[in-house]
């Protein structure tokens, strides 16, 4: 899966090393489970897959806002 961001700060805690990243308001123990959770993200084939994931909270939507591919 592509893994696109909207936030450039929330891609920038993704790509760049943690001690690049200088004083966060974020511990080193979120980054590392945001990173995770992205990595378990771009990892997945299909949206089966993210389901596995129960910290994800992956839930259907109720209306027909998502425009994504």
């Amino acid at each position: 899966m592509q893994i696109s961001f909207n936030d450039s700060n929330l891609e920038l805690l993704y790509k760049e090393p943690i001690k690049n990243l200088g004083k966060q308001q974020y511990s080193r123990e979120v980054i590392e489970r945001y990173r995770k959770s992205i990595d378990a993200l771009a990892s997945a084939n299909d949206l089966s897959e993210i389901a596995k994931f129960r910290g994800l909270n992956l839930e259907k939507l109720k209306s027909k806002e998502f425009k994504g591919s």
